[in-house]
């Protein structure tokens, strides 16, 4: 009757079920109680299989310690006497023993182990009898124990210890099995509840799904572009029409350390640095007028430092969009790679000492200016050397004629007007831009106002000094002959003229005294046509090595004049006069078959590192004349000798006077696998992109900053950015002019690793050289004849 009322009532167990499974709390519920059950049961099977390992591991305990008795029990009945070391170690055994029948519970054990236990207990108690006849002396009775009780007994344990162990093993292996069958039904169980769940619940999944992925798509794709734009290194701001924020995204705290909420509301002039407010206004306007376009500029804003950065805006009008409805300012803090690029400037156009333009920056103002003169206009120069500087060195150090060659300086600037331009040229020569439209009355009166500054006394280390300067003066028309390099020619003839009339004086450029002074000019340069057919011209090599320990790295090719009345001619006597015309081709290529001559001797007497080469400098005239690509081909085959062993220097300047679309001759060269090297680095001024127009491998640094690292601070500044710049660029760092110990180990701590100059070496013959860098063990003279040697 019961069950035909359960029946009637709906209330089956499939119907319970079902009911279950319908409300997903209950369901949920059902699910846990199972899973409960299952691992209440499976951790109470599972810990009688536990048991009974551990009494399969005390059993082996056991037999180790049963045996280990009777080896102890062996020996002591092959002692003469028993030792006392050794009865300790059985009694220690027995101990043990008796510990580990202690261990095994009475009402777990089985017939079987019951009887192993009693044979353990009565064989101990036969050792114990053992030892006590031995140490009593009487060895019969031990040995009559031994033989009638104590190895038949231990026989019987071993039996019984191998066939428990066996039935053990078997208890065990049975009981996991049990315990895998009903873990793996339980599981079973539990996943087709699980599953009937799930299936009972999908309906209500898949709606709330299909009703949460339009949303989850949304918030993916802002937050896809929020950490795009983070990671972009980019700063995304929105602003109204009157520089309020209304929203930024990006890189916001690695820029502004700033919270998005504590911006959002403020006026953007809160945080542009005040000088640049009009400027930021104004891109503002400018865009405003223009929705199209968008306006740029490097505005200074407060940086996550709390210091003044420098950012690149973008300003785009977007209030023709109603989402947007305001500016959008796309930000980039650009701050490193422009003071990169100011300090590169500053390397190029101020020199070190003074802070003055320098010779690069007069030289282009000069080309600038007399681009813009109009006809019958002019512009001067004034070349002011200090008279006798070089005794002020002599007397009081380098340190004291810095310090004089500053307050000259200053000196000279007091007398200029803002439109002068005044420059260090070189050493204690001093050139000035005048302003436009000066009369030569008025230029007079200049130099007068110069002299008559520097005629005043200086305190220099508590003395006074007196001064006398000359001053040699050039005007140039646009229509006469009005180029930048004629012009400081004849500024720098006029000076000489002047020194030879009267030092302390000016005088004003005359063209009578300057042709008169062309004889000797003409002269050198009929002797220097001989000098390449009568063999005169040499090559010489100067070591570049490594700073850490003096070790030979490279070397550089020198052109010496060896004059068959004068001796050795100084280059810059000559080498100006080669460069106003062809001449200077037959050099460079005489100078380049030397040195690739010179490498092929080295390398048929002796092996040269991989990387070793030889740099060799050339002017532009020479890397551009027609053929040279093809002539330094020919010469390293005829020679055979690779072209990496060769590497090509031009100076910063030359490579600025190019052009920077003039890449022809460059490409030509590296395709024939020669390297390259930007010479005199500091002295011009190469931005950053430029450095990437040409395929260089290596920088040198102008010695003029080696020269000043011991006692000026800027020069330390400027050779670590150099060094910056190469590391950038992956190009090889050398420093030129190392004259000292100290200038080794500053260059040393500026992480350089690379130098010239004369601490290691001079300049030297090509046979010198080998002998005390190539082959030190050997000596001998080198010739630059004999057989060619295969390609090294």
């Amino acid at each position: 009757m019961a069950s035909m009322s359960d029946t009637h009532s709906g209330r089956t167990a499939p119907g319970v079920l079902r009911n279950a499974l319908s409300k997903p709390v209950v369901g949920y519920a059902l699910l846990t109680l199972v899973a409960v059950a299952t691992i209440a049961i499976v951790f109470q099977m599972q810990h009688r299989v536990q048991q009974a390992r551990d009494r399969a591991t005390l059993l082996g305990e056991l037999h180790r310690t049963g045996l280990r008795l009777s080896a102890l029990e062996w020996e002591a009945m092959h002692q003469a006497t028993l030792q006392p070391e050794l009865k300790d170690d059985i009694d220690s055994a027995l101990a043990e023993s008796a510990e580990l029948i202690g261990r095994f519970a009475s009402e777990d054990a089985t017939p079987g182990l019951t009887l192993l236990l009693g044979d353990q207990q009565r064989y101990n108690q036969l050792i114990r009898q053992q030892v006590r006849a031995l140490v009593a002396g009487r060895r019969e009775r031990a040995e009559a124990i031994d033989e009638a009780h104590t190895d038949p007994l231990f026989d019987r344990i071993d039996e019984r210890l191998q066939s428990i162990t066996t039935d053990l093993d078997r208890q065990v292996h049975g009981q996991q099995q049990a315990v895998n069958g009903i873990s793996l039904a339980l599981v079973l169980a539990s996943l087709l509840l699980c599953g009937l769940l799930m299936w009972r619940n999908y309906a209500i999944l898949q709606r709330r799904i299909e009703s949460q992925n339009q949303l989850s798509a949304t918030r993916h794709r802002e937050e896809y572009l929020a950490r795009l734009m983070e990671n972009a290194g980019e700063l995304l701001v929105v602003a109204d029409a009157h520089g309020e924020i209304r929203f930024l995204g990006g890189a916001v705290m690695r820029m502004i350390a700033m919270r998005q909420e504590d911006l959002v509301g403020r006026k953007m002039e809160q945080f542009c640095h005040p000088e640049d407010w009009s400027k930021a206004q104004a891109m503002f306007e400018a865009a405003r007028r223009t929705p199209g376009m968008p306006s740029q500029g490097l505005l200074r804003a407060y940086g996550h430092n709390g210091d003044w950065r420098i950012f690149d805006v973008t300003v785009a009008n977007m209030q023709h969009d109603p989402l947007i409805a305001g500016f959008i300012l796309n930000i980039r803090d650009v701050t490193q790679r422009v003071r990169a690029e100011q300090q590169l400037h500053d390397l190029a156009y101020r020199d070190l000492l003074t802070g003055l333009p320098n010779r690069s920056y007069l030289t282009q103002s000069l080309e600038s200016r007399i681009a813009a003169l109009q006809r019958d206009e002019s512009i001067a120069l004034l070349f002011v050397d200090l008279d006798d500087f070089k005794h002020v060195n002599d007397n009081y150090g380098h340190e004291a004629g810095d310090r004089l060659l500053k307050e000259i300086g200053g000196r000279l600037g007091d007398v200029l007007s803002a439109n002068d331009v005044l420059s260090r040229w070189d050493g204690d020569v001093f050139v000035i831009l005048a302003e436009h439209g000066r009369k030569p009355d008025a230029l007079g009166d200049l130099a007068e106002q110069l002299l008559s500054r520097l005629s005043k006394p200086f305190d220099l280390l508590g003395q006074e000094l007196v001064l006398s300067a000359t001053i040699g003066i050039s005007v140039s028309r646009k229509e006469v002959d009005a180029d930048a390099q004629s012009a400081l020619r004849r500024a720098d003839q006029a000076l000489h003229q002047a020194k030879q009339h009267c030092k302390g004086s000016y005088r004003f450029y005359d063209a009578h005294d300057s042709v008169s002074a062309q004889a000797p000019r003409m002269k050198l340069m009929t002797d220097l046509h001989r000098a390449i057919d009568r063999g005169e011209i040499e090559v010489h090599y100067q070591p570049i090595v490594k700073l850490a320990d003096g070790g030979l790295d490279r070397a550089e090719a020198l052109l010496r004049w060896r004059h068959y009345e004068r001796g050795i001619v100084p280059n810059g006597l000559f080498l100006g006069i080669a460069e106003d015309n062809a001449l200077i081709e037959r050099l460079g290529r005489e100078v380049f078959r030397q040195t690739v001559a010179g490498i092929a001797l080295w390398l048929s007497r002796t092996t040269l590192p991989a990387e070793f080469c030889v740099h060799v400098n050339f002017c532009p005239r020479e890397l551009r004349a027609p053929g040279f690509a093809r002539m330094a081909a020919e010469t390293l085959f005829e020679y055979g000798v690779r072209p990496e062993r060769i590497c090509i220097e031009i100076t910063e300047r030359s490579l600025l006077d190019m052009g920077a679309g003039d890449h022809k001759w460059a490409s030509e060269l590296t395709a024939i696998g020669l390297r390259l090297c930007l010479d005199d680095f500091g002295t011009g001024y190469s931005s950053l992109s430029s450095l990437h127009q040409y395929p260089l491998s290596g920088l040198k640094v102008d010695g003029s900053f080696v020269e000043r690292l011991s006692n000026d601070v800027s020069a330390t500044v400027v050779l670590d950015a150099v060094r910056s710049v190469a590391e950038a660029f992956s190009l090889r760092l050398i420093a030129e002019g190392i004259e000292t110990e100290d200038q080794r180990q500053r260059l040393r701590a500026l992480r350089y690793v690379y130098g010239q100059g004369h601490l290691f070496a001079p300049a030297m013959p090509v046979d010198e050289f080998a002998n005390r860098f190539l082959i030190p063990a050997r000596s001998g003279s080198f010739e630059l004849e004999g057989d060619r040697p295969a390609m090294q």
